[in-house]
């Protein structure tokens, strides 16, 4: 279904991007909420950084995210700190 761009951060760029370059997101989903779901995404070595997306639809839900792997597991930690991080700061 259609998602809009929740909030996006940690984002550290790697090297300049060139005004009218083209780059295309790499990532995958590292944690869901029932409104939302993560991604921490890099853009070919430029950039990378955490991204959340929810629904254009606010009544839709996002299912519980599957992890199958070690690799799968320790990225949903990694975010999961990452987003703790966030709201400590985001309270203050």
């Amino acid at each position: 279904m259609p998602c809009v761009t929740a909030s996006v951060n940690g984002v550290e760029l790697l090297r300049p991007i060139e005004v009218g370059e083209h780059v295309s997101m790499a990532a995958r989903v590292s944690y869901t909420t029932a409104r939302s779901l993560g991604v921490p995404g890099a853009l070919e070595q430029s950039l990378h950084g955490y991204f959340t997306y929810r629904p254009l639809d606010r009544r839709a839900g996002v299912p519980e995210l599957e992890l199958g792997s070690d690799s799968e597991r320790s990225l949903c930690l990694e975010a999961s700190h990452h987003l703790a991080l966030q709201r400590r700061l985001s309270d203050q």
